[in-house]
């Protein structure tokens, strides 16, 4: 919007479009990581792919190779949360597993942050685009962060789930995972919940760009900045407190 003066109404459609491909891609993510053995490697394909896709729309800035890259970044985006949450389950097993979960999820929202800033500073300082090109340089830089894991340390029976002794009665099929009641009710509230939550932020910002566009980058890094550091210590606090909590008062 800032730098190509975009629409409204094609931003959102590249927007809808990426997510459409997270959403579809999300259940073959999961299949894929769990039948894999590299799963470091997946990861860093996968940031290579969104590092291209980001570069193209810096590059190219019209609508159908903008469109593309994005559905590519969103279906490689499916990839990033089954990935790291089987590594760590891989990793430090199920007695560790939610105090791992929230402390990645803490540095997960403070990298957020952190990228923010930068990114707003160089997209006020230098141009726009250069938001872009922030976000190449980390997914690249992620491509080696990864290997930085041993990968000998993941059990990739443990990863997936089977640390009963029972590895193949762990491969549930599609039909099972809808036959299951609590599963279809967590899944029908995360979805509600993303609906009325998920674009608040893109179109908060968008129209804080409308009426500001010089200073769109540094309005953009507020918002994410402001979402996602109280976000910190609640990521902390639900992953210490999960187990002992549990998901809802006990009667």
């Amino acid at each position: 919007m800032a730098s190509q003066q975009w629409s409204a109404g094609r931003i959102g459609i590249v927007l809808t479009v990426a997510g459409i491909a997270t959403v579809l891609a999300r259940g073959p993510a999961g299949a894929f990581v769990d039948a894999t053995m590299r799963k470091r490697t997946l990861i860093a394909v996968s940031a290579l792919i969104v590092g291209i896709a980001v570069a193209i729309t810096a590059l190219v800035p019209v609508f159908w190779p903008v469109m593309i890259a994005q559905a590519a970044a969103g279906l490689a985006d499916a990839i990033f949360p089954p990935s790291v949450a089987a590594i760590s389950l891989g990793i430090f097993g199920r007695p560790l597993f939610s105090r791992r979960i929230g402390r990645n999820e803490a540095f997960n929202h403070l990298g957020n942050a952190v990228a923010a800033i930068v990114a707003g500073i160089a997209g006020y300082l230098i141009q726009p685009v250069a938001v872009l090109w922030v976000v190449v340089a980390l997914a690249l830089a992620s491509t080696v962060a990864v290997y930085t894991i041993d990968g000998n340390s993941i059990d990739h029976e443990l990863a997936r789930g089977a640390d009963d002794g029972n590895a193949g009665d762990e491969q549930k099929r599609l039909g099972q995972l809808l036959e299951s009641r609590p599963l279809l009710l967590f899944t029908a509230a995360i979805t509600l919940f993303h609906l009325a939550n998920a674009a608040m932020l893109p179109l908060l910002g968008e129209k804080l760009s409308q009426s500001h566009q010089e200073a769109s980058s540094l309005f953009m890094a507020a918002c994410i900045i402001t979402a996602q550091v109280q976000m910190v210590p609640m990521a902390l606090l639900v992953g210490h407190k999960a187990d002992g909590w549990g998901r809802k008062p006990r009667r």
